[in-house]
């Protein structure tokens, strides 16, 4: 029987030349991938180790009914060790609705800030909610004593 095929120099070219194929297209879209990745990486690890030391509290809630409209003014003091940015306050009613907020608050450290919400449409406020937009993790909530 006659059995024709390649010869094993020119099956080694192939391979060879397959090979060198792959790894330069690889070559081409490796360092997009790596530094793509890295530089995600490297801020996500940046913001949780910013996070880690954070928090918050509340130094002092007051709901005045004379004001035009009614307002509340709460303190809000960092407790953490770094800076917190992209701070809200919200004034929430016991629908767990809404009544007023405000946000991108800046939190100094050791700082206490001053944040005063209208309660524009009215609506009897149940609690106060401060969160970060930056450390998903810091939130606090308060009720308001009426």
């Amino acid at each position: 029987m006659n059995r024709k095929g390649i010869s094993p120099i020119l099956a080694a070219v192939l391979l060879f030349a397959v090979t060198v194929s792959i790894v330069g297209i690889f070559a081409n879209f490796a360092p997009n991938l790596i530094g793509t990745v890295t530089s995600g990486t490297e801020q996500q690890a940046s913001n949780q180790i910013k996070c880690e030391g954070a928090g918050i509290s509340f130094e002092g809630i007051n709901y005045d009914t004379t004001a035009s409209p009614e307002e509340v003014t709460v303190n809000v003091r960092n407790t953490g060790e770094s800076e917190l940015n992209n701070l809200t306050v919200a004034v929430v009613n016991e629908n767990n609705e809404v009544l007023n907020q405000t946000q991108d608050v800046t939190a100094e450290v050791q700082g206490i800030t001053g944040e005063t919400v209208r309660l524009d449409d009215g609506g009897t406020p149940g609690y106060v909610q401060a969160f970060s937009g930056q450390c998903g993790s810091i939130e606090i909530r308060q009720e308001i004593q009426t």
